[in-house]
């Protein structure tokens, strides 16, 4: 047992155990500061460079949509022309001139017209009709919308559209509620781009950005203003959310 007077030795040999201590902790402390601040600036990296492949695939598949357009800006969708039908050209061309009233235009301005999709005995598939001229496709769609219009009762009416790509279909799809909407009250619905528009409000877009980039991107911004103090004592900065958790692994 220790007398009193080793009482000062086993006091020192404890003040030099907790300096050690100390010492240890420190240094530990800005190991792991350190890692922390390579961890953050690796994270950030590795964002910016999702958002950066997110931003080029976002701009080709505009341009895609862009070139799918031009190559059906001649074309109209024409529905419920029956399945019994085999000359379809010569069915739209008759309406077209019938019902449309639009007598000057003849099979010359027609370069093609087939059906699309499988067969299926309870569908009526849409049929692809190709204008020679572009002017011509638009004057048959409108004069067919203003006929819709004015004869929207009539039952197996031929229906006129234009025939857009998949991407812009969807994004009507996803809208349609607000399309009908816009219609009720005349509204003017148009794309610019690939921007879907109504009357002056953007309403969505063939390439919008998911949900997860957004936030991804907004952490980013935050991780990059808040990574230091006023001090410039760098801090760790909240990991993204756990939406942007289902972002893939990029190789």
């Amino acid at each position: 047992m220790p007398s009193k007077d080793d009482t000062p030795k086993l006091e020192k040999m404890i003040a030099d155990v907790l300096a050690e201590v100390r010492k240890t902790g420190i240094k530990h402390s800005d190991e792991i500061s350190t890692l922390q601040s390579f961890v953050q600036k690796d994270m950030i990296q590795t964002a910016k460079h999702i958002v950066r492949l997110d931003n080029n695939i976002r701009e080709e598949k505009a341009k895609n949509v862009a070139l799918e357009s031009e190559i059906k800006r001649r074309n109209l969708l024409v529905f419920n022309i029956p399945e019994s039908e085999q000359n379809v050209e010569q069915h739209v061309l008759g309406h077209i001139r019938d019902e449309l009233h639009l007598t000057d235009i003849d099979d010359s301005e027609i370069d093609d017209a087939y059906r699309i999709g499988r067969f299926d005995s309870k569908k009526t598939r849409p049929v692809i009709v190709k204008f020679v001229h572009g002017k011509i496709r638009n004057k048959v769609l409108n004069k067919a919308i203003s006929h819709g219009k004015a004869h929207k009762a009539d039952q197996g009416r031929l229906v006129f559209r234009p025939d857009e790509p998949a991407a812009k279909r969807r994004v009507y799809k996803e809208n349609i509620e607000a399309i009908k909407a816009a219609r009720a009250n005349n509204q003017r619905i148009r794309w610019r781009g690939s921007e879907l528009f109504i009357g002056k409000k953007r309403i969505a877009a063939v390439n919008e950005r998911e949900n997860y980039i957004s936030e991804l991107a907004d952490w980013i911004e935050k991780a990059e203003t808040d990574s230091s103090d006023p001090r410039g004592t760098k801090r760790p900065v909240q990991s993204p959310t756990a939406s942007v958790s289902k972002v893939p692994n990029i190789q």
